[in-house]
C-alpha cells in the first residue's frame, strides 16, 4: 500500500496539459479465422459493451450470421457463435448494456427479430414481425423504444416495441410506392420520428422524407430531397438537429434541419461520408472504403458542426490490398469500426476503435484546446467510487480511464458541465490508472488514480 500510495502522489502532479489532443487508435483485431469469405453485417455498441455480426461458414459448405462481443471496450472478444443458420441480411442494436436487438429479413423472406437480455449472452427464439418483409432501418429512441423500418408490398410500414423488444405494436403503414429501394429512420429526443427512402414514382429514382410528431401515431406528408443513385441516410443529434445523407450523381449531398425536421437547408457542396451516426455530444460520426489506383483504405469521418465539414483520418492505411464494406458504431466517446479485409489472403472481418478526440481538434474559434486549471480525484486510494473536482468545466464532459498498459477499460456517460462528477470504480483491479476528463467546449485534464482491494 506504501507504493501505491507514492505512485498516487507522483501522477497527480502530471493532471493538467494543453495544446491538441492526442490521437488514441486501439490495434487492429482479426474476428475471423475461416478458409471461406466473411463479411461484415452489423456492429453495435453501448458504454464498454461491443456486439458485431457478420456472415461466415459455420462448418463446411454450411454459410450463417456469426456472432461476437467484447465486454471491454474492444481489448478481448468472446468465442464467436453461431447466431443463425441463414445469410439473410441483418443487423444489430444494443440499447443498454443488457437489452441487445437482432433484426434478419430481404426482399424474399419474413423479417426476423430476436433478442438478448443478457448483453449478448444468450438470446430468445426467433419471431415474426411481417412476412415477406424486407427490413431497411432501426431506430431507438430516449425511452428505448424500439423501431422497424421496413418495406412490405410495395409499401413502408413501421413497427413500434415499447418495452425493448418483448412485445410489438401493430404495423403502422406509411406509404405506397413504386420501386422502393434502401431507406432508414432515426428517432429524436423529442418523440418525433424521421423516415427517409428513395423510389421511381416520379419516373427517376428521388430520395424522400417525412416524420412523425407523436412518436409514429400519426405522420405527416412526405417532401422529395432531390435525385439519388446511393443510399439515403438518416441522423437525428442530441440536439434534435435532423440531417439527411444521399448520393446524386455520385456526390454527396446534405440536408440539415434544426427544428426538428420542420424546416430544411440543403447542401450540394459537402463532403460528407457514404454512411454516418450522431454522438451523444450532437457529433457526427461516419466511415467510408475509398480507393486510389492500386490501392484501398477505411477512413473515419467526423463532424463538429453540423455536417457542414468533415475531419478525415485513416482507420486501416492502404497496403495494397483490398478493404472494403466499413461499418462504425459509437458509445459515449469511443468509435467503434468493423470492416472486410482481403490481408490474410482471403475476405476476413477486423475491428478497431478510437476515441472521438483524436488529433488535430481545434475548438470551433480555431484556437488550441485549453488545459483545466484544476483536476483532483478523491479518495485516493479508492475502493469503490471516488469523486472527480471539476468545477470550473462548461459543456458535455467524459472521462476515460486507462490502465498502466495503456489500455481503455472504462468510460463514462456525457454530463453537461462538470462539477463533482462520480466515478464506479468496484469493478476496476488493483493498480494505477490514468484518468482523462474532457469537454467538448475545449477542456482537457488527466490526474492519476489509485484502486485498492
Amino acid at each position: 500500500m506504501t507504493r501505491l500510495r507514492v505512485a498516487v502522489a507522483v501522477l497527480c502532479g502530471l493532471f493538467a496539459i494543453g495544446g491538441r489532443v492526442e490521437a488514441q487508435w486501439g490495434s487492429i483485431v482479426r474476428l475471423t479465422n475461416t478458409d471461406a469469405e466473411s463479411y461484415p453485417e452489423g456492429i453495435a455498441a453501448y458504454g464498454n459493451s461491443v456486439h458485431v455480426i457478420f456472415e461466415d461458414e459455420y462448418s463446411p459448405g454450411q454459410r450463417g450470421t456469426m456472432y461476437t462481443r467484447s465486454t471491454d471496450c474492444g481489448d478481448t472478444w468472446s468465442v464467436v457463435t453461431l447466431l443463425d443458420s441463414s445469410t439473410e441480411a441483418s443487423c444489430i442494436l444494443a440499447t443498454d448494456a443488457e437489452n441487445v436487438h437482432h433484426f434478419l429479413g430481404t426482399v424474399a423472406s419474413d423479417l426476423r427479430y430476436r433478442r438478448s437480455a443478457d448483453g449478448g449472452a444468450t438470446w430468445s427464439s426467433d419471431q415474426t414481425l411481417c412476412r415477406t418483409g424486407w427490413k431497411t432501418g432501426i431506430s431507438v429512441n430516449a425511452r428505448a423504444n424500439l423501431f422497424v423500418l421496413y418495406i412490405h408490398d410495395d409499401s413502408l410500414w413501421v413497427r413500434t416495441s415499447h418495452d425493448t423488444g418483448f412485445t410489438w405494436e401493430p404495423s403502422r403503414f406509411l406509404v405506397h410506392r413504386n420501386s422502393l429501394g434502401e431507406c432508414d429512420i432515426a428517432a429524436d429526443e423529442s418523440l418525433r420520428l424521421h423516415a427517409v427512402w428513395s423510389d421511381e414514382m416520379a419516373g427517376v429514382r428521388q430520395v424522400y422524407y417525412m416524420r412523425s410528431t407523436d412518436n409514429g401515431t400519426s405522420w405527416e406528408p412526405y417532401r422529395c430531397f432531390g435525385r439519388d443513385d446511393g443510399y439515403p441516410n438518416v441522423l437525428a443529434d442530441s440536439q434534435n438537429r435532423v440531417y439527411v445523407l444521399w448520393s446524386e450523381s455520385y456526390s454527396p449531398r446534405v440536408g440539415r434541419s434544426t427544428d426538428g425536421g420542420e424546416t430544411w437547408a440543403v447542401d450540394s457542396g459537402c463532403q460528407s461520408p457514404g454512411w454516418a451516426t450522431a454522438g451523444q455530444n450532437g457529433w457526427l460520426h461516419g466511415t467510408n472504403a475509398w480507393t486510389s489506383g492500386q490501392d484501398d483504405w477505411i477512413v473515419y469521418s467526423r463532424s463538429r458542426d453540423y455536417a457542414a465539414t468533415w475531419d478525415t483520418f485513416w482507420v486501416r492505411p492502404p497496403d495494397g490490398t483490398a478493404a472494403d464494406r466499413p461499418i462504425l458504431a459509437v458509445s459515449d466517446t469511443v468509435v467503434h469500426f468493423i470492416w472486410r479485409d482481403y490481408a490474410p489472403g482471403n475476405a476476413e472481418v477486423f475491428y478497431r476503435h478510437t476515441s472521438i478526440f483524436v488529433a488535430g481538434i481545434s475548438d470551433q474559434s480555431g484556437q488550441p484546446r485549453l488545459a483545466l486549471r484544476r483536476l483532483s480525484i478523491y479518495p485516493c486510494p479508492a475502493k469503490h467510487r471516488v469523486t472527480l473536482d471539476a468545477r470550473g468545466v462548461t459543456g458535455q464532459t467524459v472521462v476515460q480511464v486507462y490502465d498502466a498498459a495503456g489500455r481503455l477499460r472504462f468510460v463514462s456517460s456525457c454530463m453537461a458541465g462538470g462539477g463533482r462528477p462520480h466515478l464506479d470504480v468496484s469493478r476496476l483491479g488493483e493498480g494505477v490508472y490514468q484518468v482523462i476528463l474532457r469537454s467538448d467546449s475545449g477542456y482537457e485534464a488527466r490526474c492519476g488514480m489509485v484502486v485498492c482491494r
